[in-house]
C-alpha cells in the first residue's frame, strides 16, 4: 500500500522561481535592517527607528528561511 500525502497549505509548493524572489527580497530586508542599524550607531540617536530595524530583520530572517528551506514535498503521480 502506497502512502499518499495531502498539503492542503500552499507553502509547500513554491515554485523555484518563488524561492529565488524570497532570497532576494530576505537579504533586501535583512541588509536593510544592518545598514540601518549602522547608520543608528555612527548617529547615537536611538529612537523609535530600532523598532524598524529589529521588524527588518525578522523579515529579513523570515523569508531567508522560506528561500532557503530544504524540504520539497514532491507528489508522486
Amino acid at each position: 500500500m502506497e502512502t499518499i500525502t495531502i498539503n492542503l497549505s500552499g507553502h509547500y509548493s513554491v515554485s523555484q522561481g518563488t524561492r529565488k524572489f524570497y532570497k532576494i527580497l530576505g537579504l533586501f530586508f535583512f541588509s536593510l535592517g544592518i545598514f540601518s542599524l549602522i547608520f543608528e550607531i555612527v548617529n547615537k540617536d536611538f529612537d523609535i527607528a530600532l523598532l524598524s530595524i529589529i521588524s527588518n530583520l525578522i523579515f529579513g530572517s523570515y523569508f531567508l528561511i522560506i528561500g532557503f528551506r530544504l524540504i520539497q514535498n514532491k507528489v508522486n503521480e
